[in-house]
């Protein structure tokens, strides 16, 4: 599926991630704004990258200054869906100690800068507990309203369980009559046991004429009225 688009004509889509942006920015008063949320899933193919990029391109458009950053160390591919190249990234400021700075890459979306995958690590887990990256998570936090992380599968590999815990909240992806509720229980016990704190599920790909689809019809809505230029 393509990127979210100004005056985007997927209404649901797009406010459903209007609703997510909401819940985020209006958390209750006791809790702590998150700053650095990593988002992951169980297993592949479950729209988690899609997901992350259309979530900084939402909070972006409501004026947030938002850094995504590409996690997958194995097989991220945000720089694909913005269409940039990813010459380095962060497996050089994790691995190397570059400068995190000189590899952001600006998107054609305002307030929106991508911190590609760079070069692939077989190795991530070791990357993800060293010091560089809470260095660099505090120093990213510092400058950006909002960071996101996309990750890989928590079944995939110990990369995430190993990174969650630096974040400051988790999002868990889970798409609709594809993920065994099995494995969706076995990933989430692994973050809780590495203390991550997960803040909530995004319920993904239903179906609208399924019976879990209650969004009011958008399209019928926007119909009705004219949107103002």
């Amino acid at each position: 599926m393509k990127l979210l688009e100004h005056d985007d004509p997927r209404h649901a889509f797009l406010e459903a991630y209007r609703n997510l942006r909401s819940s985020l920015l209006y958390l209750a008063e006791s809790a702590r704004q998150p700053k650095t949320l990593l988002l992951t899933s169980s297993i592949p193919n479950e729209g988690k990258s899609l997901t992350v990029a259309n979530l900084g391109i939402t909070l972006a458009s409501a004026g947030s200054r938002v850094l995504l950053v590409d996690a997958d160390l194995r097989k991220g591919v945000l720089h694909h869906q913005f269409g940039l190249q990813a010459e380095a990234g962060l497996c050089e400021v994790l691995r190397d100690g570059t400068d995190w700075r000189e590899l952001v890459k600006p998107t054609r979306f305002p307030n929106l800068a991508l911190l590609p995958r760079g070069a692939f690590s077989s190795e991530p887990g070791e990357l993800f507990i060293g010091k560089a990256t809470q260095r660099f998570l505090e120093e990213a936090s510092a400058e950006y309203d909002a960071v996101l992380l996309d990750t890989a599968p928590v079944t995939a590999a110990d990369d995430v369980t190993s990174l969650a815990p630096h974040a400051d909240g988790v999002l868990f992806v889970l798409r609709a009559e594809y993920t065994p509720a099995r494995v969706a229980h076995a990933a989430l016990d692994l973050l809780y046991q590495r203390q991550a704190r997960v803040m909530g599920i995004i319920f993904n790909a239903v179906r609208s004429s399924s019976a879990d689809y209650h969004y009011y019809k958008y399209e019928d809505y926007y119909a009705s009225y004219p949107v103002a230029g």
